[in-house]
């Protein structure tokens, strides 16, 4: 770098010749004279008013006297004069650098980063100094001139310079010291710390309809922060404890279990400056009486009165405070005065697990400083950016040629784009067919060859409807040429649904066996783009390898070439103009004007008594039945089926399904106009149906935002995380990347701290698997750019997910550096590693859950487990007061190498059974602990306290012994006796008597604990039979020292298990062993007809019933969850699995429950087989 001389000696001269930017009288003489007119009216043409004007500003500015550490008056030069530039590369490019207060001319390569240019260019002028003014670059940001006269900020300093606005006679870039930018800046850094990518990259891949898609999130983000709240118990952050129905009685059974096991509230109370400093140790405790109609207000009174009869009192407390009841060992609080406290879902469970349920007593006005207002938004600079654009395009359309309304429209179309002024049409005003013709085929898997042909077919449809088909002739591979003209489908533009998909197949064919289709690749797009205007022209699209047609109905193309690179170039059709698709203005002035309509019977659906005794009803049945099971519906069959629409809409809506996929309703625009309108008042379907409707069965925008508008209407701030999961898969079969899904995702994370938490969470390990295609990728955009929205709005809490972040690439690390080590040697080098950097895991949320606080690490206990992958088995205290009457320590396992989305859905859809089964009063006692996956083949599992599996129990001193145990009906019952208290009477002879027990204490802790293992017992029975989960050896299988029973890794489900010679392991129905009997008959023999047993059966077939009753809805979830592509639930034979254990092909209750009823008997007789299983395993691990 250098410094060019001139011989002007003052630089306030030289800095007015810079300022003006004029030509020198003697640089003007070298011009020849007409080049001289053309350069001066080429330069009044290109400055525009508006920098016209900051030139004029800039002469009238004050000129400042400047002093240098030198003292001579120069600018970077020791010797006298000023310096004519700025020189950073001999052979660049002049460009002019407007400073706060000088301008300079510099020679710069246009290669160069925008950072590396600032830091450079500071390094020149370093020595000046004036007034208020910094010297350091990181406190300025670059400005520029846009093509549209437009100054805007230059946010992307790693771009280089060839990528910003600069050519033409005047290039000038603009330094300031901005407002709030190092804060978006910052924000910006920690988003992509969050992502684990660069949101600078992101942004430099995102194509138009993305960066619509970004400000539109920013727009939702903005309102919803807005609206949401951020005072007291009602702050988004606030973590109210979940709770069951509003105005909710304590169920008959639950309050008979509390008396007799004499349960109370227990209540901890400390003074206010113990509390303030979160010392927890020494506490005041207040018992309570157990009364069904407490509510956190009730039981507050009834504390606030102890307290006075016991004259505790706090004179640092105010005469004002007011309380508030937080759950022993979680962060989690009860203050909604209209619920019930055993309608809490912390509560009702430590009281069906004949638990006292523990409370801190906090003062409201010490917990509430945790939750204070969030800090403004700051408004991003894209967001800026993109309403500049806008008001330049309206500019645009406003001087442009006037567009054109179509005749049988009310309504004008607004485009913000310069294109705008192209002559607009709607779909409606076309007369033609659609026409579709291939270009070009490219990156065959192949060598061209004579004897290789290769095939393509085009297919239109509309969710799982294939509208009209077309198989062009196929040509030989060394002459990829087609006829340049245009396959006409069967399909009238003006019938053409708005949503429909255009499907496109290539295959090969060699000449000896021209029947075999060898398939190359396949991709679905939408027929109208993001803007609702019909695609024309020519486009390439990236072929996706062949895959299960399950899989198939992902709409994009594979911009990233993922496992092949077949690319395909087709032309639609062109219009010469702009083809928008109809509007709902266009769709309820054709319903209320058509002419003629083909119903001769039009069924009203007000009266539903009249309805169900019309004969057509029992028709309209038979025919959902026959539909539902895969038969395809006859015209006069949907012409019935559709008549009855007004009667589905008010009485039956979950049948819009049907309705949906009715080929009449998709081949007249008549009749999907009317199915619109008639979504306005439509009936809210239920759950099942609405996550149906957000499958793959349906790929209707206008009917999608419908089931997104009616879920979100049903689903509360505590059960939305139940659907999480699916509708994050949900997204991935939205036709565009602006989609009600992910709005409502977006908002219901901003609006409660927990649920946006977990769906950061997901959404991380969703991009994980992406990442290695991330920049082509439009999943992995659009997720990031989602997750983005989220991070901005929830900026307070960002710090604390980059400290999650950093925790799970430590562990990651960690785990990567002890495989491969002995047991002893692993455990020490895990250990050796946590010691030095264990203090940035402590003092955080737990990323299972943040009711759950991660105190100090226990080294001490941290383990390598055995297993092939080698998980970390690590354990922390938990920091939430009274932890002891809850959880005492959190402990999770690190796995590096399993993919455990699996694990995590089974769990999920347990936990959607538990809430379901808690809710029809039957506490199944389930144990759905956490699995987080974290990353590609990264995630954490929670441990579960106190328990150990089966093998572990069995499992004695020599092999004869343990397979001794495999055959022992009592071995199970020993050991819980045993956790309650009982002595084995051979020891205690053997010692004198051996320890005091108190027997009645002793015998209520195993009654107690063998009503657990029933519950358990019905609940896992029930929901493993039901997901067809296999392998289930006595590893897989735990038991906790209160009698709670539970499975852990599920690896097999729907069916698949493990074979030996052809024959499946798994040969019954669910596990049911002679062990179990032996437990819930309390150690009597096992007797069938005993009135423990028969219990039992009971509340297992009450327990199926009550999931054949909601078999739609998992129907619904495990078909949304064939977006996740899991090895094992990637097929339609997959989910027959399912309907075939729920009873789903139109069985009555009591066929099902009879169907399930052989299932228990099949299960009951079968017991020998577990048992020679769990021999041969413990064998073969001993």
């Amino acid at each position: 770098m250098s410094m060019g001389r001139s011989s002007s000696t003052t630089f306030r001269n030289r800095t007015a010749s810079h300022g003006s930017r004029s030509l020198g009288a003697a640089e003007t003489a070298r011009i020849p004279r007409k080049l001289s007119s053309q350069l001066s009216h080429t330069h009044a043409n290109i400055l525009h008013p508006q920098l016209q004007t900051m030139m004029e500003q800039w002469q009238m500015r004050e000129r400042p006297s400047l002093e240098t550490e030198n003292g001579k008056g120069s600018l970077l030069l020791s010797s006298e004069g000023v310096a004519d530039m700025i020189v950073l590369s001999s052979f660049g490019e002049v460009i002019s650098v407007v400073f706060p207060w000088f301008l300079a001319n510099v020679r710069t390569s246009f290669d160069i980063k925008l950072s590396e240019f600032k830091h450079q260019l500071f390094e020149q002028i370093g020595p000046m100094k004036w007034g208020k003014h910094s010297t350091q670059p990181q406190d300025y940001a670059f400005r520029q001139l846009n093509n549209f006269g437009e100054i805007e900020v230059i946010f992307n300093d790693d771009q280089q310079l060839s990528c910003l606005e600069l050519h033409g006679t005047f290039p000038m870039l603009f330094l300031f010291e901005p407002d709030g930018f190092n804060r978006d800046k910052e924000l910006m850094c920690d988003i992509s710390h969050c992502l684990g990518y660069s949101l600078d990259k992101l942004e430099e891949s995102i194509d138009e309809e993305l960066r619509q898609f970004r400000a539109s999130l920013w727009t939702q983000t903005k309102k919803t922060c807005f609206e949401r709240g951020v005072d007291g118990v009602d702050h988004y952050a606030f973590p109210e404890e979940q709770y069951f129905c509003v105005g909710e009685k304590c169920p008959t059974d639950l309050e008979s279990k509390v008396k007799a096991a004499k349960l109370d509230y227990q209540l901890f109370w400390t003074k206010r400056k113990s509390e303030a400093n979160e010392v927890w140790e020494k506490m005041y405790k207040i018992t309570i009486d157990f009364d069904p109609e407490f509510n956190p207000q009730s039981l507050m009174r009834m504390f606030v009165k102890e307290l006075q009869r016991m004259n505790l009192f706090d004179p640092e407390d105010p005469p004002d405070e007011e309380w508030i009841l937080q759950l022993a060992g979680r962060t989690s609080f009860v203050t909604r005065p209209e619920i019930s406290l055993v309608s809490y879902d912390g509560i009702r469970s430590e009281l069906e697990s004949y638990r006292c349920p523990g409370f801190v007593v906090r003062r409201r006005s010490l917990v509430l400083k945790d939750y204070v207002r969030p800090k403004p938004l700051y408004e991003p600079h894209y967001v800026r950016v993109h309403e500049r654009k806008m008001a330049l395009d309206v500019l645009s359309v406003s001087i442009g040629t006037e567009v054109k309304q179509s005749g049988n429209s009310d309504k004008v179309w607004t485009d913000f784009r310069p294109t705008a002024s192209l002559e607009q049409i709607t779909l409606w005003d076309l007369d033609s067919n659609l026409m579709i013709r291939p270009v070009n085929v490219t990156g065959l898997p192949f060598t061209a060859s004579h004897d290789i042909y290769l095939g393509m077919e085009f297919k239109v449809y509309v969710g799982t409807l294939t509208l009209a088909t077309i198989k062009i002739p196929r040509v030989p591979t060394t002459k990829l040429v087609w006829k340049r003209e245009f396959f006409t489908f069967d399909l009238y533009m003006k019938d053409m649904p708005p949503s429909a998909i255009l499907s496109v197949r290539v295959y090969s064919m060699k000449t000896t066996k021209m029947k075999e289709e060898i398939e190359l690749g396949w991709v679905n797009i939408s027929l109208s783009d993001w803007r609702d205007e019909l695609r024309q022209g020519q486009i390439k699209l990236n072929l996706w390898g062949p895959e299960p047609s399950a899989n198939r109905s992902r709409i994009g193309h594979n911009g990233a070439k993922i496992g092949t690179s077949l690319s395909v170039t087709v032309e639609i059709s062109s219009h010469g103009r702009r083809v928008k698709m109809p509007n709902e203005a266009q769709y309820k002035y054709l319903v209320d004007h058509r002419i003629s309509w083909s119903d001769t019977v039009e069924i009203v659906g007000d009266d539903y008594e009249a309805c169900i005794g019309d004969p057509g009803y029992k028709k309209l049945q038979d025919l959902v039945k026959k539909h539902e099971s895969g038969v395809i519906l006859d015209d006069a069959e949907q012409r019935h089926v559709w008549s009855w629409r007004n009667y589905i809409q008010k009485q039956e809506p979950d049948l819009l399904v049907v309705l949906s996929e009715l080929r009449i309703v998709w081949t007249d625009r008549e009749n999907f106009s009317e199915l619109y309108v008639m979504l306005e008042t439509w009936k809210a379907p239920s759950v099942a149906a609405a996550l149906t409707l957000l499958g793959k069965r349906c790929t209707d925008r206008v009917i999608r935002k419908f089931a997104v508008n009616k879920l979100n209407d049903q689903l509360s701030q505590f059960n939305v995380h139940l659907f999480l999961l699916p509708l994050i898969q949900a997204l991935k079969y939205e036709p565009r990347a602006y989609s009600e899904v992910g709005m409502m995702l977006l908002t219901r994370a901003l609006s409660s701290y927990r649920i946006g938490h977990r769906l950061f969470w997901l959404l991380r390990s969703e991009i994980c698997r992406l990442k290695d295609c991330a920049t082509n990728n439009e999943e992995y955009r659009r997720i990031s750019l989602l997750m983005e929205a989220y991070l901005r709005g929830n900026e307070e809490h960002i710090k604390g997910i980059i400290r999650q972040v950093d925790m799970v690439d430590e562990l990651t690390r960690i785990s990567s550096l002890v495989k491969g080590l002995s047991k002893e040697a692993a455990r020490e080098k895990l250990r050796d590693q946590l010691r030095t950097i264990s203090h940035k895991m402590e003092s955080i949320d737990s990323p299972l859950d943040p009711v759950y606080k991660f105190g100090e690490m226990v080294i001490e206990k941290a383990i390598v487990l055995g297993s092939a992958k080698q998980p970390l088995r690590l354990v922390w205290k938990n920091k939430n007061p009274k932890s002891d009457l809850h959880l005492p320590f959190c402990e999770v396992i690190f796995k590096n190498g399993d993919d455990l989305r699996q694990d995590m859905l089974v769990l999920q859809v347990l936990e959607v059974m538990d809430t379901i089964w808690k809710a029809a009063n039957i506490d199944c006692c389930l144990s759905p602990y956490g699995v987080l996956p974290m990353g590609e083949m990264i995630g954490i599992i929670e441990v579960v306290p106190n328990c150990k599996t089966i093998f572990e129990i069995q499992h004695k001193a020599g092999l004869v012994n343990t397979a001794a145990r495999s055959v022992d009906s009592n071995f199970m019952n020993k050991w819980i006796r045993k956790q309650c208290g009982f002595v084995d009477e051979k020891k205690k002879d053997k010692k004198d008597g051996g320890p005091t027990v108190d027997s009645a204490q002793a015998t209520k802790k195993y009654f107690e604990s063998v009503d657990r293992f029933l519950y358990s017992c019905v609940g896992y029975s029930v929901a493993t039979y039901i997901m067809g989960i296999k392998d289930r050896h006595s590893d897989n299988l735990m038991l906790t020292e209160d009698g709670k029973y539970f499975h852990i890794d599920f690896g097999h489900i729907l069916g698949h298990g493990k074979t030996k010679l052809g024959i499946q392991r798994d040969r019954q129905p669910f596990i049911l062993t002679e062990q179990f009997l032996t437990i819930i008959r309390s150690g009597k023999p096992v007797d069938g007809n005993s009135h423990e047993i028969q219990k039992f059966k009971t509340l297992c077939l009450e327990a199926y019933e009550v999931m054949w009753n909601n078999r739609d809805l998992f129907v619904s979830l495990f078909t949304l969850m064939l977006g996740m592509e899991l090895p094992e639930l990637a097929t339609k034979e997959d989910l027959d699995h399912l309907k075939k254990t729920l009873c789903c092909k139109g069985e009555s209750k009591e066929k099902a429950r009879k169907f399930f009823a052989g299932v228990y008997e099949e299960a009951f007789n079968g017991s020998w087989s577990t048992k020679t299983n769990w021999l041969f395993h413990a064998m073969k691990h001993y």
